[in-house]
């Protein structure tokens, strides 16, 4: 399917297309990285934290390179409690680490009670894609599980686990990373307003 038929004839939403602008402008950090998909990071990752920055840099950064100790009433973060995050959430990943991508999506699936045959239809993909995608051993394109990802309306928790499944990551120097992480973070569900979106912005559409 070609780029114009993926773009309904609606307009694109312009209040979501200036949040999606002001959401680039603000968190887009180019030229850290040189492949088009970006490949998960080997080291775990503390919720919140940026992936390109280490546990206390923020701080280090903010206070003590410059000599300024922290204002009153925001302390630097314990080390027990960032650690005790840090442990639980790399606990629940290494719980799942033995799912495939292809299990986790199909099992995505059934736990919101949906039709897999409507699911990869809104998400713009063949019955012999997804065919190929239900085997264990297919690794689908990041660009094909961002369009589930938007169709199935999933966390950002979830969208993150599944593409680590598959071995990528959101990366803040893809501005298509963070478009996705957008609207997963406003919940829009329907493929055909995000394509419009980024067909607007000259982005590359879904899946």
């Amino acid at each position: 399917m070609d780029r114009e038929n993926r773009i309904s004839t609606k307009p694109a939403d312009r209040g979501l297309l200036k949040a999606l602008c002001r959401y680039l402008d603000r968190s887009w950090r180019p030229g850290d990285e040189a492949e088009d998909e970006a490949p998960l990071r080997k080291e775990p990752h503390i919720p919140g934290m940026p992936y390109d920055m280490e546990p206390y840099e923020e701080e280090r950064r903010r206070y003590a390179l410059r000599g300024q100790p922290p204002k009153r009433g925001r302390p630097i973060p314990a080390v027990g409690a960032m650690l005790g995050s840090f442990l639980s959430n790399l606990k629940s990943r290494l719980n799942k680490a033995e799912e495939t991508c292809s299990e986790r999506l199909l099992r995505m699936i059934r736990e919101r009670g949906l039709n897999e045959v409507e699911v990869y239809q809104k998400a713009g993909v063949d019955r012999k894609l997804f065919s190929k995608m239900r085997r264990k051993d297919y690794r689908p394109k990041a660009k094909t599980l961002y369009a589930f990802i938007i169709v199935l309306q999933l966390n950002l928790d979830d969208a993150t686990d599944l593409l680590a499944s598959a071995g990528y990551a959101f990366s803040a120097a893809r501005q298509l990373d963070l478009a996705v992480q957008f609207f997963v973070e406003k919940g829009v569900g329907d493929l055909d307003e995000v394509n419009n979106v980024l067909y607007e912005l000259g982005m590359e559409t879904l899946p």
